[in-house]
This record gives structure tokens, C-alpha cells and sequence, in this order.
């Protein structure tokens, strides 16, 4: 009788540490016809389910039996890249809005910028502004982009998100996500970013200082009209992706990096203040890379 193990992994990254398995072995047996599919919880194990089911066509099997293909489909620690399959399935999104900040329209911003990525084959996002879903629902997305300012998170809703991006997923800090949860040192610690001040409402450039990277390659400088963010940042921590002059201060500030996060990819880009710029094409093809970038898709 012929057996086989088959695992299966994609690019991305595995929710909670784990990757998908199928094991499966397949012969012949005696069992009956259209027999029912029977589910079993196997122990140690919260998401493993087991299915024998006879598989029998309109003429009789030979020598009086018939095919079987009994299965397992679970979770567990295989290796990554072993097939390819991110083209299989978009990638889902929180597109997530939480703020006590009065300098910024982010929930109209926000479901702009929802709108947009949804407008892309491979990206299925979805606007929020419960913060609930930090705390237990973020199981349901690859990647969250935060578009926040001030605000507070719970110990529940702090541990839930750094968890969720610890164990593989992703996580786009947009403008005043450096700004957010002040008092969370876990949540600015994963983001490496705090807001330190931000320039006059202006015109600046936007110079991209690393061209190879999947974010930004073929990717020319750009001018924009925003605020040029200032923040506290190690710079030796992370990968820095694009920079801006300050002619106010005579200063160059980071305006896009990215690092790790445990599994998870981290991606913080500092523009975002208003329709001006998140109209601008330039902005819009790297937020829609970031979020292919954190969710392992580039």
C-alpha cells in the first residue's frame, strides 16, 4: 500500500508559529461505500482534525475493494519555502484607525487608504477601529497597518498585538503610529520609531537611499506636501528605505524602515498627514508594497 507525507508552506509567515501540514496515505481496504466522514480532535493539539472517507465510483472495485484515502490536516513546526503558494490566496488586511488626536482626519484617511488596497487583486483589507481586535482577533489578518495617534492599549490588547507579529505576522506603522500609545513601551520598543516633532506643513523631497529593496526598487525621489516627522529611532536596528532634507533645521531625518520582529516583518513609513499626500502615486505604491512587503508577498 503506497504512503506518502506531503507539507506545504508558503512565503508568508505562519500565524502563531506553525505552519500548515497534510499527511495523508492512501490504499485499498474493505471498508464500506460512501462511507460518512467522521471528524476526531486529536490530543495535544487545538487545531488537528482527521477524516477516513471510501471513495467508491458507479462500477464495482476490483477484487471485492475498495480506494480509501484516509488523512490528517494539522498544524506544526515544518520548514518554510517548501512550496510555493502566495499566489493562492490574498492577503487580508486590518486596515486599523484607533485615535484621540485632533490634527488629523484618520478615519476618512483610513478608509481612504482601505478603498485603495482593495482596489488590488492581491490584497483584501478591511477598516477598524475596535480595539478589541488587538487583544484576540488578529488571528484573522497577515498584516496590521496602523494609522493611529495617541491612544491608549491595554495590557490585553499590547500582548495580543506583539504576539501576533512575534509569531510571524506583520506589522506598517503609517505617520503618527510613532505618535500612538505613548505610555506602551513593548508596542514603541517593536516599532523602534517615537514621535520626536515634525516640521512646518510643506513641500519637501523624499529621497530613496536604498533602491534595491522590494519597497522601493524602480522606485524615483518624489516631492510631497506633508509634515516631515522627527523621531527618536536607533538607527543601527533597522534597514533605513528613504530619507527627507529639512531646510528648516538643516537636518535629514528617515522617512521609511523596516526590520524583525521575532517572525514578523516590520515596515514604518513616516508620511500620511492628509489627502494631499496619500493621493500621490509615489505614496500609494509604497504603502501598497509595505503591506505586500510585511505579509511576505514581495
Amino acid at each position: 500500500m503506497p504512503t506518502g507525507t506531503r507539507e506545504i508552506a508558503g512565503d508568508r509567515p505562519p500565524r502563531y508559529g506553525c505552519q500548515d501540514r497534510l499527511s495523508f496515505t492512501v490504499g485499498r481496504g474493505t471498508g464500506p461505500r460512501h462511507a460518512n466522514d467522521r471528524n476526531e480532535k486529536q490530543p495535544g493539539s487545538a487545531c488537528v482534525f482527521r477524516a477516513d472517507r471510501a471513495i467508491a465510483g458507479d462500477r464495482p472495485p476490483r477484487y471485492g475493494c475498495q480506494n480509501r484515502l484516509s488523512f490528517t490536516v494539522g498544524r506544526g513546526p515544518v520548514p518554510r519555502h517548501l512550496m510555493e503558494f502566495k499566489n493562492m490566496e490574498s492577503l487580508n488586511l486590518l486596515v486599523f484607525v484607533g485615535t484621540e488626536g485632533i490634527y488629523h482626519e484618520h478615519a476618512g484617511n483610513g478608509q481612504f487608504l482601505t478603498k485603495m488596497l482593495n482596489a488590488s487583486d492581491d490584497i483584501a483589507a478591511t477598516f477598524s477601529q475596535d480595539y478589541d481586535v488587538l487583544a484576540d482577533g488578529l488571528g484573522a489578518y497577515h498584516v496590521a497597518l496602523f494609522y493611529t495617534d495617541v491612544g491608549e492599549l491595554t495590557a490585553a490588547q499590547e500582548t495580543g498585538l506583539l504576539r501576533f507579529i512575534k509569531s510571524g505576522g506583520g506589522f506598517f506603522g503609517l505617520h503618527t503610529a510613532a505618535a500612538s500609545f505613548r505610555e506602551s513601551e513593548g508596542y514603541h520598543g517593536m516599532l523602534n520609531g517615537f514621535f520626536n516633532g515634525h516640521s512646518p506643513y510643506m513641500d519637501f523631497t523624499v529621497t530613496v537611499s536604498d533602491t534595491a529593496h522590494p519597497i522601493t526598487a524602480g522606485l524615483s525621489d518624489f516631492e510631497v506636501t506633508d509634515e516631515l516627522y522627527y523621531l527618536k529611532h536607533d538607527a543601527s536596528a533597522s534597514r533605513h528605505l528613504m530619507h527627507a532634507y529639512d531646510e528648516t533645521k538643516d537636518e535629514t531625518h528617515v522617512m521609511a524602515f523596516h526590520h524583525t520582529y521575532g517572525e514578523g516583518r516590520v515596515f514604518y513609513f513616516a508620511l500620511g498627514h492628509d489627502l494631499a499626500v496619500l493621493e500621490n502615486p509615489s505614496f500609494q505604491a509604497v504603502i501598497r508594497r509595505g503591506v505586500l512587503w510585511a505579509g511576505r508577498r514581495i
